[in-house]
């Protein structure tokens, strides 16, 4: 699996973790992946430069605090096409089902999650424990604009949306993840 994708400094302290995969036949638990067909595509609101000519990508966080990130397709700077990477971290919900990552050199107080999905390669979703923000009573700061309920961002290849319950859902091709509190799945 690739490590290259685009990321906000929401998401930029988890490229040290080691992930928990899951197989590569998986499939979704029973409860599934929210359909997204009809809610609002605000692509536009969300597209913002990562620092640099031709880093162009979406950011947003959830209105519990998830934040996520995906590069999109410059035409002006010559990119051939969409990013098939999303990554989303943070204190997601439903961390506590998923094995604490002991071999993770980050450990604090603070449960943190990770999760990540390519084109081609099933989602995984990984808990540690993160002392960065242990200072911040274990909550990410920031001024990142809100993905609210309904609403969808898109680059072509990658979709993520905000569904009902505080679930936020990311896929890209056939593959993606699931974060909701009551349990969080990559497939």
């Amino acid at each position: 699996m690739s490590n290259r994708f685009w990321l906000s400094p929401v998401t930029c302290v988890v490229l040290t973790l080691v992930a928990v995969p899951v197989s590569a036949g998986a499939q979704p638990p029973s409860g599934g992946v929210p359909d997204m067909s009809g809610f609002a595509d605000v692509t536009g609101d969300f597209t913002t430069h990562f620092g640099r000519p031709g880093t162009v990508g979406v950011d947003f966080v959830t209105a519990d605090g998830v934040g996520c990130s995906f590069g999109i397709a410059d035409p002006a700077y010559g990119q051939p096409g969409p990013s098939p990477g999303v990554s989303c971290s943070g204190s997601l919900p439903g961390i506590a089902t998923i094995p604490l990552d002991l071999g993770s050199p980050l450990q604090g107080a603070c449960d943190w999650g990770h999760a990540q999905a390519e084109s081609g390669t099933p989602g995984h979703v990984s808990h540690y424990k993160n002392p960065a923000y242990d200072k911040f009573g274990c909550s990410a700061a920031g001024d990142t604009k809100v993905l609210g309920v309904g609403q969808k961002v898109t680059n072509g290849v990658v979709t993520c949306g905000v569904a009902d319950g505080d679930v936020t859902v990311c896929v890209t091709g056939s593959h993606g993840f699931v974060l909701k509190p009551s349990g969080s799945f990559g497939f």
